[in-house]
């Protein structure tokens, strides 16, 4: 893994500058492989954040339909629910 040394960006491969500061490959640095995993594993975790929290959001989305339409009386129990959360 490399690192840029202006801006912190991290990338697995080759660059020809930073996508997010645009310095030049030489800005790069190679990370040690312990601190590579911390980072990896970092991503990981907001990958699984950012999902878990639009799954939420959709969830709070159909219960309020399953709410106002009034469906299935089970539906309904489980998503009044949600509103205890």
């Amino acid at each position: 893994m490399l690192r840029c040394e202006v801006c912190e960006y991290h990338n697995e491969g080759a660059v020809e500058k930073c996508p997010k500061c645009d310095s030049p490959k030489e800005k790069f640095k190679i990370v040690e492989d312990e601190k590579a995993k911390l980072i990896e594993m970092s991503r990981k975790r907001n990958e699984m954040h950012v999902a878990i929290m639009g799954l939420y959001a959709k969830v709070q989305k159909w219960a309020t339909t399953i709410k106002e339409e009034n469906l299935d009386p089970a539906c309904v129990v489980i998503a009044k629910r949600q509103d205890a959360s």
